[in-house]
């Protein structure tokens, strides 16, 4: 493989890191090396109409919840001015088997959790070729497992999160990290204040994952409100500075993010029975200026990425 090619196909796969990292709906934790943040600042910009009712999570002890994720990537992307075909990537099909073990006296949830399949969904007529890649890439994180503390508002307070011993080294950490943040992202936080019909909120983070430092703002608004049960509607935007990336277990590569920054929208039905959103769906779009070197080689690349993020409720794990 040309340099050049290499340098192409390593920047992309780095972006891919990112975005993925980042992709999913919005914990106060930070193992050494990984994902770090601060906890999320909640604001209520309209309290709503009618009844009000305080959102929190009722869950049981013993609940046993599946949740299935797919994610689906587009992308355009310019090297040094000049369009560059980009291969098309299949989608990315993630199934978690949950488990609460425990509903503390101050409501706070634990729960332990596994991958246990993760599926490429190639079109069979027009076969992506970085499928071998990401197929590498993800296959082995199958049976990684992991316990977290979410409170009774969705704020995650921990998570703990254990790779598969299939996952290769120089991919260990990268992984950790874009998985730390990703589970540490699985509850969206509700405001402490009564809410009713109408309400909306707003959720801003400042989140760091695999060197990368983004402000995330979030806004939700009920659009259905009955009993346990509520449907928002999601704007979401990420924005991040020129900064320097470090690449784990790669010294000799250099990357720099010079600008990135998304802007989404979806919907999320929630049961404060369950802990798992019946549905939810997010469709991000993320505008970004990457420069990476490796050795005396360096590229300048720009990218428009389409993520399209959908989880679902699946059947109880047996």
């Amino acid at each position: 493989m040309k340099p050049s090619r290499a340098l192409s196909l390593f920047a992309l796969l780095l972006l891919v890191a990112v975005l993925w990292s980042t992709s999913d709906l919005a914990a106060q934790v930070e193992p050494a090396g990984q994902a770090k943040e601060v906890g999320p600042v909640i604001k209520v910009l309209d309290a709503g109409k009618g009844a009000k009712t305080t959102l929190r999570f009722r869950i049981e002890k013993g609940l046993k919840q599946t949740m299935i994720m797919t994610m689906l990537m587009e992308q355009q992307m310019e090297m040094e001015g000049n369009k560059t075909p980009t291969p098309a990537m299949p989608a990315q099909k993630m199934t978690l088997d949950i488990e609460v073990t425990d509903v503390d006296a101050a409501g706070d949830i634990h729960y332990d959790f596994t991958i246990s399949k993760i599926e490429l969904v190639d079109d069979p007529d027009s076969p992506s070729p970085l499928a071998g890649i990401l197929k590498t890439m993800l296959k082995p994180m199958e049976g990684s497992t992991g316990k977290a503390v979410v409170t009774s508002r969705g704020i995650t307070k921990s998570v703990d999160f254990q790779l598969a011993e299939g996952v290769a080294a120089p991919l260990r950490q990268m992984m950790e990290s874009m998985s730390q943040q990703s589970f540490q992202q699985m509850s969206s936080p509700m405001p402490a204040e009564p809410v009713g019909l109408g309400a909306k909120w707003e959720v801003t983070q400042d989140i760091s994952t695999n060197g990368v430092k983004l402000k995330q703002i979030s806004t939700q608004e009920i659009i259905e409100l009955e009993g346990d049960r509520f449907k928002t509607k999601i704007t979401l935007t990420q924005k991040a500075d020129d900064q320097e990336v470090k690449v784990p277990g790669m010294a000799a590569v250099s990357a720099r993010i010079l600008s990135l920054s998304s802007q989404g929208k979806g919907e999320a039905t929630v049961d404060l029975t369950q802990l798992v959103p019946l549905a939810s769906k997010i469709e991000l779009t993320s505008n970004a200026k990457m420069e990476v070197g490796v050795g005396d080689q360096k590229q300048t690349m720009a990218t428009t990425t389409k993520v399209d993020v959908e989880v679902t409720n699946g059947e109880p794990a047996q």
